[in-house]
C-alpha cells in the first residue's frame, strides 16, 4: 500500500468560522484503488469513491476523535 498526501483546493465555510474563533481542519482520509484517476472526477457528473474508501475514511475520523477526546482533559 502506498500513502501519498495531496492537497484538492476547493471551497469550504471554514473561513466563516475561522472569524468567530472556531478552528477548523480539513482532513478526508480515503484509500482509493491505485489506478483510480480520483482528481478527474471531482465535481463531475461522475464523481465517486468506493464504499471501502468511505468506511476506511469514516473509521479514521472517529479514531482520531475518539483519540482527541480521551486526550481532551490533559489538554
Amino acid at each position: 500500500m502506498c500513502v501519498v498526501p495531496m492537497m484538492a483546493t476547493g471551497a469550504t465555510d471554514a473561513k466563516h468560522l475561522a472569524r468567530l474563533g472556531v478552528p477548523c481542519y480539513g482532513f478526508s482520509p480515503m484509500r482509493l484503488p491505485e489506478k483510480m484517476d480520483f482528481m478527474r472526477m471531482i465535481h463531475r457528473h461522475n464523481e465517486r469513491i468506493p464504499i471501502d474508501a468511505l468506511a476506511f475514511g469514516v473509521q479514521v475520523l472517529y479514531d482520531v476523535v475518539a483519540n482527541f477526546c480521551s486526550r481532551a482533559e490533559e489538554l
